[in-house]
């Protein structure tokens, strides 16, 4: 006789992948590790960096000349700084960019080992079960033979044809 569990193989192996706590938290850590290598990816790029000041002064400064008036401290004044740095060659941050990727492949690969220990423990466990059930019914099946004989054999000691047993 084939066995059966109650529902499918394949339901308790989905339901293995999005709640086992170990399958989340190395595919948390896989996330995390990606998400550490796009930092170190961006520090190999050139960053721009820009800043402005504003001042109000309380008075205006100015000298006039012969050429015109010139203003050496204007009523409003407004400061701008600009800044772009070029990672030319920068070991340490391409060695933090490897490392990064190092990591992140290593935390994929505990990922999917989570997964098969997971799938592996289910499928087990799915296999026991449906084994314990197919012994339950084949006892089932023995006890009831076992009582069709016992049955039997009461009813020829019952009419004489078989002596009854001591």
């Amino acid at each position: 006789a084939r066995g059966r569990a109650q529902q499918p193989l394949s339901d308790f192996l989905v339901a293995g992948d999005a709640t086992a706590t170990d399958v989340r938290e190395a595919l948390e850590a896989e996330r995390a590790a990606g998400s550490a290598v796009d930092e170190a990816r961006g520090r190999l790029f050139p960053t721009i960096t820009a800043s402005g000041i504003y001042t109000r002064n309380e008075r205006e400064v100015a000298v006039n000349l012969p050429t015109g008036t010139a203003v050496i401290t204007p009523y409003d004044q407004l400061d701008g700084r600009f800044s772009l740095t070029v990672p030319i060659v920068d070991v340490s941050i391409w060695e933090s960019f490897f490392a990064a990727e190092a990591t992140a492949d290593a935390a994929e690969e505990r990922a999917t080992l989570a997964r098969d220990t997971v799938r592996m423990t289910v499928v087990t466990t799915w296999y026991s079960l449906v084994a314990a059930r197919v012994l339950v019914r084949a006892a089932e099946a023995s006890l009831a033979a076992a009582e069709s004989s016992r049955d039997g054999a009461a009813a020829r000691v019952e009419v004489g044809v078989a002596p009854a047993a001591e």
